[in-house]
């Protein structure tokens, strides 16, 4: 979340890092668990299969289904801190078996993720910075909140329900989405509201825009709950609007064609994203490769000296961790009330591809989502001494998100693991001194 403070003046400097450009690939409905305990990157412990079942990335068998992940359901699994209540949410699908929020991904399913956590960085302690649903988390990827520090102080917790199911200020009239205030203690209560956040809202292009910095959304047509812009005033009524682009596979073009932004978000479509499916038919190597497409591109094109790529998991999917959850920061003292309601959900994968990146490095320094906001700060050099990704009452130790640059050794160019894309999931031999 942001602080109510206003955004401290942009102060002009040297970038700290050799980083020009920042990819952010989203995709959803996957926890930490739940992706990586059947076959865990090297170095990882903190997962297990115990009493669990294996289940396809996508949907095999007649087998499918969605654990619930809005603000109720995650109150559930939570239960007042036990951790015990995955039994009692519900599943939602077509198929014949429905999964259990108890399961976690068939090992062969995520050899291209587990080569890309071996051949890079990866964190095992980084959480979902709210409990909410597919919308609210790519919203706070967007500007470390969604609504809570706006006009209202009306925090958006959950997916739009509508007929079109929109999300922002292009939603039609009569949808409404979840969202809890800020203005009591946690769990707080919740409330509906038409998804479009007022203009004083503050969110990372505003940052960008005033340093210069240029930078991409990539909106995929059939899943509009991933248009994070398009829920801020300011944007959809804008300038800035010209940055929300369709379709999301544009940043393929834009790779190859030497016309990348800055900082790019690149959220994937409903059959891309590993979000669970609830109807058959969907391929599980669709979501490993729409990211191994993208990283491909990436490391071939001229931006691949200067690049650092983000793969986030924009909510956990309500699925079992074995990690006992943080304890929620009690208040926040940029908010009126002292009080915090929005809390930390459970942890989710976070890859961090780069030349730069060290190589099977695992981070677990406690953080969640927020933290690559502070990283792009970091990056641009856009503010300083606080920042918009800073978040006294947000971070998981009361204190604000890491700028993430542990991932990282800048002192070389170093890390240039190249990947035969798909098939086979083979890793080449290193090479090193820039090209």
């Amino acid at each position: 979340m942001i602080h109510a403070a206003p955004p401290p003046a942009l102060v002009a400097y040297a970038n700290p890092t050799p980083i020009q450009y920042v990819i952010v690939i989203v995709q959803e409905g996957r926890g930490f668990n739940n992706l990586w305990a059947g076959n865990p990157p090297t170095g990882v412990t903190s997962t297990t299969t115990s009493g669990l079942s294996a289940i396809s990335l996508g949907s095999a068998s007649n087998v499918c289904g969605n654990p619930q992940h809005n603000y109720a359901q995650f109150l559930t699994t939570y239960d007042g801190g036990l951790m015990d209540g995955w039994n009692s949410i519900s599943v939602t699908g077509s198929c014949g078996t429905l999964v259990t929020p108890k399961s976690y991904v068939n090992a062969s399913e995520i050899v291209t993720y587990r080569n890309y956590a071996n051949a890079y960085a990866i964190s095992d302690q980084t959480y979902q910075p709210n409990m909410g649903s597919t919308a609210s988390g790519v919203c706070y990827l967007f500007a470390g909140h969604c609504g809570g520090y706006a006009t209202g102080n009306n925090d958006f917790s959950d997916n739009p329900i509508g007929a079109t199911e929109y999300w922002g200020c292009n939603s039609a009239g009569g949808t409404t989405a979840a969202y809890v205030p800020m203005n009591a203690a946690f769990p707080g209560t919740t409330g509906t509201a038409y998804p479009c956040i007022a203009s004083d809202a503050p969110q990372i292009a505003t940052e960008l825009d005033a340093a210069g910095v240029s930078w991409r959304w990539y909106y995929p047509t059939d899943n509009p709950r991933v248009c994070a812009p398009c829920a801020f005033t300011d944007i959809w009524n804008g300038s800035d609007k010209s940055n929300i682009v369709s379709p999301d596979t544009a940043i393929l073009t834009d790779l190859a064609n030497g016309t990348l932004a800055q900082v790019s978000w690149d959220p994937g479509d409903l059959t891309t994203n590993d979000d669970a499916p609830e109807q058959s038919g969907q391929a599980a190597s669709n979501g490993p490769a729409r990211v191994s497409a993208v990283v491909a591109a990436a490391q071939k094109s001229k931006y691949w000296p200067n690049l650092a790529i983000f793969i986030v998991w924009g909510n956990e999917g309500n699925w079992y961790d074995s990690v006992t959850y943080l304890p929620p920061q009690p208040t926040d003292p940029f908010l009126a009330s002292g009080q915090n309601p929005i809390q930390n959900g459970y942890r989710v994968p976070l890859i961090v591809v780069s030349p730069f990146a060290k190589a099977g490095y695992i981070d677990h320094t406690p953080r969640d989502t927020t933290s690559i906001i502070r990283f792009i700060e970091y990056a641009f050099a856009l503010v300083s001494p606080s920042c918009l990704g800073c978040v006294p009452g947000n971070s998981l130790a009361g204190y604000e998100p890491d700028n993430m640059s542990q991932f990282f050794n800048f002192s070389q160019y170093g890390n240039r693991w190249m990947y035969e894309p798909h098939s086979p999931q083979t890793i080449a031999s290193a090479t090193k001194g820039k090209p």
